[in-house]
């Protein structure tokens, strides 16, 4: 059983004073045998937070389009789940 990526995208924010902090958010889609997981990961300080979902009814190529999506939208993590009931993906969302 070995996990395999699927696809990862990494975009960096700058410290803007008074509009934002430095922060990283990556965006990853991976599987393990049969299962497909998308993830967003922010990080920023000592505030980091993760959102992953176990999604049932997408391939890997779905997975990887709407990691990029995500990515290319800068769709963070409070709004990922609306975005995938918007795509009609069943998903499980993964403590």
């Amino acid at each position: 059983m070995k996990r395999v990526q699927i696809c990862k995208y990494v975009k960096n924010y700058s410290k803007i004073e008074k509009i934002q902090d430095e922060h990283e958010v990556i965006y990853f889609a991976d599987s393990l045998l049969n299962d497909i997981f998308l993830n967003i990961l922010h990080i920023q300080a000592q505030d980091n937070y993760h959102t992953k979902c176990l999604c049932k009814n997408i391939n890997e190529l779905d997975a990887k389009n709407i990691m990029l999506f995500m990515y290319e939208n800068s769709i963070g993590a409070g709004n990922f789940l609306d975005i995938l009931q918007d795509l009609s993906v069943e998903y499980i969302e993964v403590k």
